[in-house]
This record gives C-alpha cells, sequence and structure tokens, in this order.
C-alpha cells in the first residue's frame, strides 16, 4: 500500500450510523406569474462511526431566500393570470450559512 490509509478502521471498512433532518419554512406565493416572498431551510447532519475509534461528526447549514417585487402591481383575477405571461421585475436575496 502506498500513501495513507483511507479509512478509520484497520481492516479497509468503515461502519456508520448516520441521521439527517430538515426543517423548511416555506411563505411564496405566485404573483402575476411571479414567485414572492420568503423561504428558509435549515439542515441538520449527525453522524456516529461503530468500531474501534469511534468518529463523531456533524454538520448543519441554514439556507434563507427572499424574493421582492420591485413592482407594486396589482394582482390580476385568477382568469386573466397565465404561467407564461410577462415576469415582473424581481429582487432576490440569498444566505447560507454552513459549519462542516
Amino acid at each position: 500500500m502506498i500513501g495513507p490509509p483511507t479509512t478509520l478502521s484497520g481492516t479497509g471498512v468503515d461502519r456508520m450510523g448516520f441521521l439527517q433532518a430538515n426543517i423548511t419554512r416555506d411563505n411564496t406565493e405566485f404573483v402575476n406569474g411571479a414567485t414572492i416572498g420568503d423561504r428558509c431551510i435549515f439542515q441538520m447532519d449527525q453522524g456516529l462511526g461503530i468500531g474501534s475509534k469511534n468518529p463523531f461528526f456533524n454538520r448543519h447549514q441554514l439556507a434563507m431566500t427572499k424574493f421582492i417585487n420591485l413592482n407594486k402591481q396589482e394582482r390580476y383575477s385568477q382568469a386573466t393570470t397565465s404561467c407564461f405571461g410577462p415576469s415582473w421585475p424581481l429582487c432576490w436575496l440569498f444566505r447560507r450559512f454552513a459549519k462542516l
């Protein structure tokens, strides 16, 4: 074998338990064919190695997106709204925080 080992155990096989959770808050809506509102996603990963060295790891990230309508237009009635109609000027802000 050339180079450092790529596994934690001496047998070359690592076993681990893994848990992942996601929480999503979606407060978006379609206004005149454009997405308006905000969306937040929180994700957490936990892992525990099963073996002699018992490694433990975690990771989490928070992603936030805000869709802002730049043109304050009246809402059209449902009969005249089309998903292929004109799109209004839109600004979106995105922020992500993560710890790996």
